[in-house]
């Protein structure tokens, strides 16, 4: 009987976990759908002549010699427990026979799986909360240059059919062990029992007492992430079902909101935190970005790394995660931007490349083609496009896009914790933006793959494994970065951490848009001088060239007026002509913060330092 006769027949009734746990994948051969690979033929050998009968009918079956011959035995002890009987290759019927007797004499109810040996290029080892991968057969269980992320737990229905029939103690996990063929193909070679490795399902950053706790039901995803920068000290998320890579909660971790997945919590009760948040590894995270760029990977796997590093983020705080993180962000705004100018092509009257041309060409040219996405946006969003191509889905697309990159660019040029935390929320919010047509992403892989990682699906993390393999020992330094510049039509706002987008674009005035207020140009400024009625600030100001003054009138807090009132009655001007948007006003603020706000075209923006030499807080209020 050959290896492949043996493995067609009527499976044995096995005596220990890890040979049941094999056998049950092939009976119900779902180890393509539940991982994403193959299960190579094996033989059970549970007895001497099993033994006899494997070697001599291969032997026959090969017409190979004896000392040629080559297997891969694993011995299985009936009490699954570390220091066994090590698996690997045997050369030949004797180093066969002597594997089998020294399991046998460490565990005479052992049993032995025999396979063909797989070429490995890399290994891993599945668990519901964490994947581990490292070079060839034995990187991952040996722990040789390996590495272990975390991820979310996926469904209970999917962890019950992973878990069924295969032997798992009670209060254990199933480890899928799994090897990669040198065309990176996985191949499922055992699953046995083991302990659950800690990856916490809730993330409770501090002690709270619970005023108010939430429950997402499907909330669209932008308008998510601002009720999470909204909620107020005291706010608990609570998922049933969820899982801590989810997008919920990446928005909950960000902004330091409690979630919670295991109980249901109750309101006014103590919650205790569950870990501190980890600080992004930012030299760490800054060379993932640079390595990134260029990453020469087919769009399938930019696609993996995209999604593996959005959902692993949450999770994980090792150098290696954040890299990787940094890696999918650019995968993110690499493949984004090459699906939205793929798509800007039907707008142009010249004559057009192929898509699948454009894709390869912004893709592989980052800092020659992501400015021009500020075209595609405006075509997008202002032009008319036939049903079923651009317009305003698409133009959300590209939106988003530029986020992310106007993002990237700032934190490269100031890596700090917060600047890096705003990447991430703009990582989620473009990794689900959505065109006409379904995911944006779905050009270069299967639609499905996000519900998939979202879901914590085994054949997701498996099959990205030797993409995260390849990428974990790249870096590159990229100077482009320190060059590449903001274009000028686009602007940015801060207002406390969250980014907003201003188009100026000279367009709306040659079309006679009625609603277009052209910008002002830079002038000097030559005196402010400013007085109280009542509880209004009268301010004049003079500018260098203009006749007369501009005047405000500013409503003023109650409180404030008698403080005002000492402060401004004389005008103050500058000897300089330099041109300027700004001038310096004075004020003292109580601990309800500045008197002045956004009021009638005057923006009012806190400096960092006082000035004039007077002790009182001082603003820049700009004319626009």
């Amino acid at each position: 009987m050959t290896l492949n006769e043996w493995t067609g027949t009527e499976a044995p009734v096995a005596r220990t976990q890890k040979a049941r746990g094999l056998l049950k994948l092939r009976e119900e051969q779902s180890a393509a759908q539940l991982y994403g690979g193959s299960i190579p033929q094996f033989a059970l050998v549970q007895n001497e002549a099993d033994l006899d009968h494997l070697i001599h009918s291969w032997l026959a079956e090969c017409d190979a010699e004896p000392s040629t011959m080559q297997m891969f035995c694993r011995p299985c002890p009936v009490r699954p427990r570390h220091g066994f009987v090590d698996s690997g290759p045997v050369d030949g019927p004797a180093e066969m026979r002597a594997l089998w007797k020294e399991a046998q004499a460490n565990d005479p109810q052992a049993e032995m799986l025999v396979m063909k040996p797989v070429a490995a290029s890399c290994s891993a080892i599945y668990t519901p909360t964490s994947i581990s991968f490292g070079p060839n057969n034995d990187g991952a269980t040996a722990g040789a240059d390996s590495h272990i992320m975390f991820h979310g737990e996926p469904t209970p229905g999917r962890l019950d059919k992973i878990s069924e029939g295969k032997g798992i103690a009670e209060g254990e996990v199933p480890y899928v062990e799994v090897v990669y063929d040198d065309d990176y193909q996985p191949h499922v070679v055992q699953v046995r029992s083991g302990p659950a490795i800690s990856a916490e399902p809730d993330f409770i950053p501090a002690v709270i007492y619970p005023n108010n706790i939430v429950q997402p039901s499907g909330e669209d995803l932008i308008e998510w992430e601002q009720m999470a920068a909204d909620w107020e000290e005291g706010t608990v998320i609570y998922h049933p079902g969820g899982n801590r890579a989810s997008h919920y909660a990446i928005h909950c971790v960000n902004n330091k909101i409690p979630y919670i997945t295991t109980f249901e919590p109750v309101l006014g009760r103590r919650l205790e935190p569950t870990e501190p948040i980890a600080e992004i590894d930012i030299e760490a995270f800054r060379m993932g970005i640079m390595t990134g760029t260029h990453l020469d990977i087919p769009f399938a796997k930019s696609v993996e790394l995209m999604l593996f590093g959005l959902h692993t983020s949450a999770l994980n705080s090792t150098p290696t995660s954040w890299k990787l993180v940094g890696m999918g962000a650019m995968q993110c705004l690499r493949l984004g931007a090459a699906a939205c100018l793929g798509e800007f092509r039907h707008h142009q009257r010249r004559k057009r490349l192929a898509r699948r041309q454009i894709f390869e060409n912004a893709f592989e040219d980052f800092f020659g083609h992501q400015k021009q996405m500020v075209k595609a946006y405006r075509s997008f969003s202002r032009s008319r496009w036939r049903s079923g191509y651009g317009g305003p889905k698409w133009a959300e697309c590209a939106h988003q896009n530029m986020f992310l990159w106007l993002e990237v660019l700032e934190f490269m040029k100031e890596p700090t914790q917060g600047r890096a935390r705003h990447i991430l929320d703009a990582y989620n919010r473009a990794v689900n933006v959505a065109h006409n047509g379904g995911w944006l992403f779905n050009k270069f892989a299967s639609g499905d793959l996000m519900d998939q990682a979202a879901a914590g699906n085994p054949s997701f993390f498996i099959r990205a494994v030797p993409t995260i393999f390849r990428c974990v020992g790249l870096s590159r330094f990229e100077p482009g970065w320190t060059r590449m510049r903001r274009p000028r039509v686009l602007h940015l706002q801060n207002v406390d951490g969250v980014r907003s987008l201003v188009h100026n674009d000279e367009q709306h005035n040659r079309t006679g848009n009625p609603d277009y207020v052209p910008k002002p140009k830079p002038t000097g400024i030559k005196a402010v001088q400013g007085i109280m009625r009542e509880n209004i600030l009268h301010l004049q100001i003079k500018l260098h060239g203009k006749p007369g003054y501009i005047t405000r009138d500013i409503p003023i807090a109650a409180s404030q007026v008698p403080q005002v009132q000492s402060l401004h009655k004389e005008s103050v001007s500058w000897a300089t002509d330099k041109p300027y948007t700004q001038f310096l006003f004075q004020h003292t603020t109580d601990s309800e913060g500045p008197v002045l706000t956004d009021w009638h075209g005057l923006t009012v923006i806190k400096p960092d330092t006082p000035a004039m030499g007077i002790s009182v807080e001082s603003l820049h209020i700009c004319i626009v």
